[in-house]
């Protein structure tokens, strides 16, 4: 199997919900920066596709989840502390779960450990920053370059449809803001054309999601 997620999770079946579901979306933005870095990777891993680190109060051990090619890593939560943390202090209460669930990890199949931790420091050296380029065109017959740049950060995922023309930007701006999760708006966009005067992008499906007045 290749290695392609990451998860932080909390069980709400031993936490309230009303934490463990924001925890959930609020820790993807440092997962998905390594999920990223995993893809061109293309590790083979044995018995599981993604890792789940789990935050907990119990003691559990590492185990593989049945039915869903998951390796689950328990590593240790304590909810009054967890609220206690401001937003800027979270960065790396979440890159502490996931050092640690990837290290217990390491001890069974192996796994890409030393680029991980690359990946990790990459993502700490850069201010906790998740920001990409989905995709980039450019149109020769006008010059001009169309961008579909991606920001995720602990409260929002953030699409923006940039076009310049030599150092002039002629066109900015966000076309879609999201709950921080891939599942809500990985589909929504994939590719960007040049349709008479303006830009479309079109969604996973092929339907146009966004078309720019003429520029």
């Amino acid at each position: 199997m290749i290695l392609r997620k990451i998860y932080l999770y909390l069980d709400p079946d031993e936490f309230p919900k009303e934490v463990a579901i924001p925890f959930g979306f609020r820790s993807r933005y440092a997962c998905n920066f390594l999920e990223r870095r995993l893809k061109p990777l293309r590790f083979h891993s044995t018995g599981f596709n993604r890792i789940i680190i789990q935050g907990s109060a119990l003691q559990t051990s590492i185990k593989i989840v049945k039915g869903s090619n998951a390796i689950s890593s328990p590593v240790p939560f304590q909810i009054d502390h967890y609220e206690k943390l401001n937003n800027n202090d979270r960065h790396e209460f979440y890159l502490s779960m996931i050092e640690r669930g990837l290290n217990t990890v390491s001890l069974r199949p192996p796994i890409p450990t030393p680029e991980l931790t690359e990946a990790i420091d990459l993502f700490r050296n850069s201010g906790y920053k998740n920001e990409w380029t989905h995709q980039t065109k450019y149109y020769r017959e006008d010059g001009l370059r169309a961008s579909l740049l991606c920001r995720l950060t602990p409260d929002l995922f953030s699409l923006t449809l940039n076009a310049t023309q030599g150092r002039e930007i002629i066109f900015e701006n966000t076309i879609l803001e999201t709950k921080p999760d891939e599942l809500i708006f990985a589909d929504q966009f994939k590719s960007l054309e040049r349709h008479k005067d303006s830009i479309i992008v079109r969604d996973k499906f092929g339907n146009i999601f966004y078309q720019t007045p003429n520029i």
